[in-house]
């Protein structure tokens, strides 16, 4: 600003000069000498042109600092605008990081309530693949009750339809007692030679209760007292009479006899094939899935209910419950009625064959009262 202040002074100082000279020129005597003219001539161009050179050099100066201004400006420019890009960046990245932490944090609690819910320790109940093989065993073992019929037919010398000498069906007894079943007074009584390996075991009841397998001694006991129950077994017919009228009067009467023995007999051996495990016939078995259960239906029972009745496993099972969720504990629950309506299944069929036997009592009665 005071550059160009000062070349505004010249340029008016020069002009005042040349008004000044025509003034002179004009109302001062005339001056006509030509070394005075060409002097101030000369001095008025010189003059004119160290302005106009300061003026040049003024406009370059100016032109000069504007270019530095610009340059200046444009590098501010940038610095600001690196500047907030980078604010920009560290902001995007500071908010991705904390995008990324939240995600992470959600998926941490969605996957620890689904192993709270859904885990095997919490959430499925008390051992979820040991109760899921308790329960197929039990299943298994049940299925294999349901071959009674063949039971009946197969084991009982005086079962129904069934004709057998009766010399040799007790001879068979008295042979089969004194190898397996014998007691120590029968030895000292002389009947036997030795103690069998189950003394006793063919003349009590409690044998039927026995966990057993089909071929053990345990087994054989259980056959040999349902035989003690029902006695030796009808002769059979001389075919040389079996058309009269007399030998068919013998087996109507038979017929009678076996129908209503039957329901005991169906009974007794329902008992025993709860408590004998067949592997054979649980592997043929239809209702199985394949399973084959290692032993008898009440053993079976047992092994699962023992967990809820204070058994081996009842410790387990306790401190399993208390860290169960909700869900854990509704499984559990759900499980307890599940297997206490198939409880309910097992009750119905023995009291169907209660009724069926006081029934077979009642006929009895009025057969008798008929006579």
């Amino acid at each position: 600003m005071n550059v160009s202040l000062k070349v505004k002074k010249v340029i008016a100082g020069v002009a005042m000069l040349g008004v000044a000279a025509k003034a002179a020129a004009w109302g001062c005597p005339p001056v006509f000498d030509s070394i005075w003219l060409a002097s101030f001539t000369s001095g008025l161009t010189t003059l004119t042109n160290g302005v106009m050179g300061m003026v040049q050099s003024v406009n370059l100066q100016e032109l000069y600092n504007t270019q530095q201004e610009m340059s200046a400006l444009k590098v501010q420019t940038k610095q600001i605008a690196a500047s907030a890009e980078k604010e920009v960046a560290n902001m995007s990245q500071s908010m991705q990081a904390l995008a990324s932490t939240v995600v992470a944090q959600n998926q941490a609690e969605q996957a620890q309530k689904v192993m709270e819910q859904y885990g095997r320790a919490t959430g499925q109940g008390y051992d979820p693949c040991g109760e899921e093989t308790k329960s197929r065993e039990v299943t298994s073992a049940y299925a294999n009750t349901s071959d009674v019929v063949n039971m009946v037919r197969g084991s009982i010398d005086a079962g129904p339809g069934v004709y057998k000498d009766q010399k040799i069906v007790l001879g068979a007894r008295v042979s089969e007692h004194k190898a397996k079943f014998c007691t120590q007074s029968e030895v000292d009584a002389g009947f036997c030679s030795a103690v069998g390996p189950a003394p006793g075991a063919s003349l009590t009841f409690a044998t039927m209760m026995i966990g057993s397998k089909v071929g053990d001694v345990n087994e054989d006991a259980k056959n040999a007292f349902v035989n003690h129950i029902f006695g030796l077994p009808d002769q059979p017919l001389n075919p040389a009479i079996a058309q009269t009228p007399e030998a068919q009067a013998y087996v109507r009467d038979k017929m009678k006899r076996d129908g209503i023995r039957s329901i005991a007999a169906t009974s007794f051996k329902s008992i025993q094939s709860m408590t004998h495990a067949d592997p054979a016939a649980a592997s043929s078995s239809t209702n199985n899935n394949g399973y084959v259960a290692d032993q008898s239906f009440v053993d079976a029972m047992k092994a699962k209910v023992d967990q809820y009745a204070g058994g081996d496993n009842y410790h387990v099972w306790e401190q399993t419950l208390a860290v169960q969720s909700e869900r854990g504990l509704l499984v559990n629950l759900a499980k307890m009625g599940a297997f206490k309506l198939y409880l309910t299944s097992v009750e119905y069929d023995q009291y169907e064959r209660m009724e069926a036997n006081l029934a077979a009592l009642l006929a009895m009665e009025n057969r008798g009262r008929v006579r």
